[in-house]
């Protein structure tokens, strides 16, 4: 937790160090959205045994600033991750969560499209998940990667008839709150 913490609050000193050809330019923000499943392990919860994990489907929609960008740029998104908890047992929904976040990190820019479409992120994340009937609320950290330039080059292949996409996105989030909970998503982020 404690990295996070330190890198959030040194963001915009970093944000502003530095500078390129593009880094004098503009701040650039840009949309950015997601698709993910994965699985959540906890100890504790009534859903679950000992070894046991809930399944996970859900999307990040969000705002992403980057303050002065560039070939490598130091990044900043706010938005809202929703997801769909469910039962390991019978694969019902059990619950729905909401949490605000957070993330930072370092993007790797190209062009044509560098503001909206980066090659890779690389980035921590924090949030609030609201409390639910099921699991109540919770301090979430962690950490993500995704190459969105990969998925871009299977687009282009599917006109080729290529085999199904493959995700280009993973985090490691951690939940803490009376009930330790620790997920693996994987997915696509753009």
């Amino acid at each position: 937790m404690r990295p996070l913490i330190c890198f959030l609050l040194l963001w915009p000193v970093l944000a502003s160090a530095g500078g390129g050809s593009r880094g004098s330019g503009q701040p650039a923000v840009a949309l950015t959205l997601g698709l993910s499943a994965g699985a959540v392990f906890a100890r504790g919860n009534e859903y679950l045994g000992d070894d046991e994990g809930m399944g996970l489907v859900g999307g990040w929609i969000g705002v992403t600033l980057h303050p002065r960008p560039d070939t490598a740029s130091l990044f900043l998104a706010a938005g809202m991750e929703i997801n769909g908890v469910f039962a390991p047992d019978d694969g019902r929904l059990i619950s729905m969560e909401y949490v605000p976040e957070v993330r930072g990190g370092l993007a790797l820019l190209g062009e044509p499209f560098w503001e909206f479409f980066p090659y890779l992120e690389l980035y921590m994340l924090g949030g609030f998940r609201a409390p639910n009937s099921i699991r109540g609320s919770a301090l979430r950290v962690g950490a993500g990667l995704a190459i969105p330039a990969f998925g871009a080059v299977q687009f282009e292949s599917l006109s080729r008839n290529c085999p199904p996409l493959i995700p280009w996105m993973i985090e490691l989030v951690h939940d803490v709150s009376d009930v330790s909970e620790t997920s693996l998503r994987i997915g696509y982020q753009f």
